[in-house]
C-alpha cells in the first residue's frame, strides 16, 4: 500500500480510492493510537480503539481499506469476505 501511495505522489497522481481510505484511515489511528497510548494504554488495545474509531471518523467499511491489488497479491492474508466485498473471484 505504501508504494501505491509513493507511486502516485511521485507521479503526481490523485489519490483515490481504497489508496485513499488506507491514507486517510492509517493518519488517524496512528495520531489516535498515540493519544491513547499517552493515557497509559498499551499499544495493542489503543491500536484496537483507534483502528475501529478511524473506520467510524471516515464512514467507510473496513474491507474498503485495502486496494483489490493488495488483496489479490497477498491472498493469505484476506480471507473471503474481502474478496467478496470488492467482487474478487478465487
Amino acid at each position: 500500500m505504501l508504494n501505491r501511495l509513493r507511486n502516485a505522489l511521485n507521479q503526481k497522481q490523485e489519490i483515490s480510492g481504497a489508496d485513499l481510505s488506507f491514507y486517510y484511515h492509517e493518519l488517524f489511528e496512528s495520531q489516535r493510537t498515540f493519544q491513547l497510548m499517552q493515557t497509559g494504554m498499551s499499544f495493542p488495545e489503543a491500536q484496537i480503539i483507534a483502528h475501529n474509531q478511524a473506520i467510524a471518523e471516515y464512514a467507510v467499511s473496513g474491507y474498503s481499506i485495502y486496494h483489490p491489488e493488495v488483496i489479490e497479491a497477498f491472498p493469505d492474508e484476506f480471507n473471503h469476505n474481502w474478496r467478496n466485498a470488492w467482487g474478487i473471484n478465487r
